[in-house]
């Protein structure tokens, strides 16, 4: 998103997707780190050591999620065959008193 070099001396690629900030009378766009950065520096050291023992955490736990299991095959060992017949028949059973004049 940004590269940064030096105080307030860097890229944007996609200045449209940026939140704007005023800087001395000038719009620059600043990406979603260069704030959360800003932030932190003027947050006292032992602050500062919090917020990054809670990134690492979540960058920890993020690590550890595995991805969703496939469900194809999901039930294969259950044997279990459902034909476009059985799903239209069922389909046609569930709906076939609605919408109901009673209620």
């Amino acid at each position: 998103m940004w590269r940064g070099w030096e105080d307030g001396d860097f890229e944007v690629s996609s200045v449209a997707s940026l939140p704007k900030r005023q800087i001395m009378g000038l719009r620059f766009a600043v990406s979603l780190e260069q704030s959360i950065l800003e932030a932190v520096r003027k947050l006292p050291a032992e602050k500062q050591q919090e917020i990054l023992s809670y990134a690492t955490r979540l960058r920890d736990e993020a690590a550890k999620k595995k991805p969703f299991r496939s469900v194809k095959g999901l039930w294969a060992d259950l044997h279990i065959s459902l034909s476009a017949e059985d799903i239209e028949e069922n389909q046609r059973e569930m709906w076939k008193d609605f919408p109901r004049e009673d209620i």
